[in-house]
């Protein structure tokens, strides 16, 4: 059972209605909060928005602009379109939840965060995984005090094949010129769990990364352009139709064909060879140039060191930690549901079991709705743990770690 909130009453409304977007204004609803207006340029998101909240629903951002909709915006366009709306919001007197990245630039990341301080409005940026349970009980473990001093972090990112040749090959985030290096629009969670685990500044990086495999010198020989005439098709696990038509991966399909979860097969395929669906297209004839691997080494404050990897060569998506400390260590995958942690001298391995209070909070493992929960229970009280004072740190991360990696693995000073 779900309980609603009788208290911190406030409205939202929601600016880029896509997958992110619907899923916080939907668990805003389940909490009892009203979504007021909803702004996105497909009519089938506005229709869908409109029956699902009975709210107003907007075409053209000067329009929704006219007037103060709500006393919360949740602004979850894509990575370069964060700035314009959020800045705009912030100068119309909203409080903003900002899908991450803040920006794919540097600048218009420290500009927002300028106005946030100058109209006295709030930016929280939607860093998910400080409030999914796994690494919340790894949070606890560490802040006990019983493990000592964290003396080094490793972390590694299993994007998963599929979702990788969905989202940084075929999709929106394959280009740097229209989003976020995969470092930022991929592992920002990632760069903002070192700094909230380590509690320090990080001070110096490098990073080594690739573009592998996803181009053309890869294509098995006499492949097209596109799956559906491809004679390699049947024989390719990239195969938009093996994935798209997989029921495990009924998001991407809904995706994919920019529609409605549940879609028929014929449906799907019908979309996939459409030649403008940019999802129907040959993972080795696409205009991507994200790294397809990654890792990146870093110094912080005090000593402590940490590593990371990411990789889209995975069967699934998987996320894993271990944090050394004086007295042991505490580690686990983020898909286990269990954080393990021993003590030195004591060889008994001992776990906590992640629980989650109902499968509708399990997303982002349980991120989205522990996002949502807390700042239910805290707008207007106390800043938020993912507010943007405090999540610059992972983008100059970001940053500095795509600047490092382009230039042959160069030490970078933050």
């Amino acid at each position: 059972m779900i309980e609603k909130t009788t208290k911190n009453q406030f409205t939202v409304a929601v600016f880029g209605y896509g997958g992110r977007g619907k899923i916080y204004a939907d668990n805003f609803q389940i909490l009892g909060i009203k979504i007021t207006a909803v702004c996105d340029p497909v009519q089938s998101r506005r229709v869908l928005a409109k029956s699902s909240y009975g709210c107003e629903a907007y075409a053209e951002e000067d329009e929704f602009f006219k007037e103060k909709r709500a006393d919360v915006l949740i602004v979850a366009t894509l990575d370069d379109m964060h700035y314009e709306p959020c800045v705009r919001a912030l100068r119309a007197g909203y409080d903003v939840i900002l899908e991450k990245p803040i920006s794919f630039k540097k600048e218009e990341c420290e500009k927002i965060a300028k106005v946030a301080d100058e109209t006295g409005k709030s930016v929280s940026v939607c860093h998910v995984l400080r409030y999914a349970p796994f690494y919340t009980i790894a949070k606890t473990l560490v802040d006990s005090g019983k493990f000592g001093k964290i003396i080094h972090v490793n972390m590694t990112e299993d994007v998963g094949y599929y979702h990788f040749a969905h989202s940084y090959v075929r999709g929106p985030w394959r280009n740097k010129k229209i989003s976020a290096p995969v470092i930022l629009a991929k592992s920002c969670h990632d760069m903002d769990l070192f700094a909230w685990f380590i509690g320090k500044k990080c001070v110096r990086l490098n990073s080594f990364g690739n573009l592998s495999f996803f181009n053309g010198a890869h294509a098995p020989q006499g492949a097209t352009a596109h799956c559906y005439d491809c004679p390699r098709e049947k024989d390719c696990e990239y195969s938009c139709f093996k994935i798209y038509l997989n029921k495990e991966y009924e998001r991407l399909a809904a995706l994919a064909r920019h529609g409605r979860l549940g879609a028929t097969d014929e449906e799907i395929i019908a979309s996939l060879k459409q030649k403008d669906n940019l999802y129907g297209r040959c993972v080795f004839a696409c205009d991507n140039d994200v790294f397809d691997h990654q890792s990146v080494n870093m110094l912080f404050e005090d000593g402590i060191t940490g590593t990371f990897t990411l990789s889209a060569f995975s069967q699934n998506m998987e996320r894993t930690l271990k944090i050394y400390c004086e007295k042991g260590e505490i580690y686990g995958s983020s898909d286990k549901k269990k954080v393990k942690y021993t003590f030195f001298g004591d060889p008994e391995e001992k776990s906590v079991d992640v629980v989650y209070k109902n499968e509708i909070y399990a997303s982002h493992g349980g991120g989205d709705m522990g996002l949502v929960s807390d700042f239910v229970e805290n707008y207007g009280k106390k800043q938020m743990k993912t507010d943007i004072h405090l999540s610059l740190q992972s983008h100059y991360m970001g940053f500095a770690a795509e600047e490092s990696a382009t230039n042959g693995g160069k030490t970078i000073v933050l």
